[in-house]
């Protein structure tokens, strides 16, 4: 069972496409944004370079032909002249004393000003501008392009939702058409999605496994059917011989060591009996060609479980273990008797297994019988496979290979009967849930 963790580790098909989608829809909006700046930048840069370089120039040819005072300049512009022998510096504000020759951006804490500086022999001169409106816009500027990223994102958010869904929907509608196959009926039309691309070699793909899934299956079916046909005559024949050695045996007055020797064999081949039975109607197709084969009234489940204990008693009154019986309810299933004696006999048998002193407790209710032991539970590592194959906890008195909840739970599984299983130190209940409807 997947755990939130894995879920976020491992987003869907549909996530990973938003989110890649997301992705290249914040790279091409920040590229963008990047390169108008840059333009931007670039433009500023050589526009205000060549102004200031061609004012700078014009204020030296002036100043050499002695009418530099008359000339005026646009507005924002400052000319600043210093004489390395003859003046001091003290004219040229501090923050343009040191500026290299040519083109240069200066920003100060209010200001922000562009820079040309230029010197004839020992004369320097420095053309400035003062571009702090220009930077504000420069300024609202990048606010725009910051929130047209942002808006560039949402607007990409919901039209990557949009695309996505559109882009998986033959994948989904696939998807939702395989979850309507049967688990026993495979002969789902799939040939709509078998179109020429990664659908449809997907689609292909399934058609295939479906297909060997099928004959597994129904191959499973007639060798379970196959074999219980077979079985079922011998086992009638060891059950009647051993009725008969019985009749005999007792009439005879023979050790009760004996008759009760030829009474366990009798028993346990009519036991194997309903387990063929059982298989046999398992290895039908449809679990509804079961309904009112139990008669009229259907099975009562009180007294089946009554014949189970009686039968299991016996070991169980040698071991001194308690069985309490508790009727709830009267309950009645409209099921074949082999299978719900097969499911009992299994479950408590199970509990008498695993079980040194205490009780075994049968409860049935309106809809369901729940059997409890007081044993020392399932262990950890056990409990989550116990209805797995081969999966058996120790016991002082071991009975079959570990089938028997694999049985218990296959039963369960095709009438559509819920079962499940809560242990502790105190004890162990296995519960099933029959569906009445």
């Amino acid at each position: 069972m997947p755990t939130r963790l894995s879920q976020k580790l491992n987003p869907t098909l549909y996530q990973r496409f938003l989110y890649v989608s997301l992705i290249l829809t914040g790279v091409i909006s920040v590229s963008f944004g990047l390169v108008v700046l840059l333009t931007i930048h670039s433009i500023e840069s050589t526009l205000f370079a060549g102004i200031l370089e061609s004012q700078a120039k014009l204020a030296v040819k002036l100043d050499q032909q002695g009418i530099l005072k008359q000339f005026q300049l646009p507005e924002l512009y400052q000319l600043y002249k210093h004489q390395f022998l003859n003046s001091s510096k003290d004219q040229i504000p501090e923050i343009f004393q040191h500026v290299e020759e040519g083109f240069s951006e200066i920003l100060s804490d209010t200001n922000a000003y562009h820079v040309y500086a230029i010197s004839d022999g020992d004369v320097r001169y420095i053309m400035v501008y003062d571009q702090t409106s220009f930077e504000q816009q420069e300024m609202q500027i990048f606010v725009i392009i910051a929130f047209g990223i942002l808006f560039s994102l949402l607007i990409g958010y919901f039209a990557s939702k949009l695309l996505v869904k559109m882009t998986l929907k033959p994948l989904t509608s696939l998807a939702a058409h395989v979850q309507t196959i049967s688990a026993e009926d495979y002969n789902a039309d799939l040939e709509p999605y078998f179109t020429n691309d990664v659908v449809g070699s997907l689609a292909n793909s399934f058609a295939h496994q479906f297909e060997r899934i099928q004959n597994y299956w129904l191959q499973e079916r007639l060798f379970t059917g196959d074999v219980s046909h077979e079985l079922r005559t011998p086992l009638t024949v060891i059950s009647g011989a051993a009725e008969v050695l019985e009749k005999r045996l007792t009439a005879n007055k023979s050790q009760s060591s004996e008759v009760q020797a030829v009474a366990r064999i009798r028993a346990a081949a009519d036991e194997m009996g309903k387990m063929m039975n059982a298989f046999l109607l398992l290895s039908k197709k449809d679990p509804h060609h079961l309904t009112g084969l139990a008669g009229a009234n259907g099975i009562a489940i009180n007294s089946l479980v009554a014949e189970e204990l009686v039968y299991i008693m016996p070991g169980l009154e040698k071991r001194k273990i308690a069985v309490e019986f508790v009727e709830h309810a009267i309950l009645t299933v409209d099921c074949p008797q082999e299978l719900i004696s097969v499911v009992l006999r299994n479950i408590i048998q199970n509990a008498a297994r695993h079980i040194e002193k205490g009780s075994i407790e049968v409860i049935v209710e309106k809809d369901s019988v729940a059997i409890h032991d007081t044993g020392p539970g399932i262990p950890e590592e056990i409990y989550t496979r116990v209805f797995h194959r081969m999966s058996r906890v120790e016991s002082k008195h071991p009975m079959g290979h570990g089938m028997g909840l694999v049985i218990v739970k296959r039963i369960c599984d095709y009438m559509n009967w819920d079962i499940d299983v809560e242990t502790s130190s105190l004890g162990t209940t296995f519960r099933v849930k029959f569906c009445l409807e």
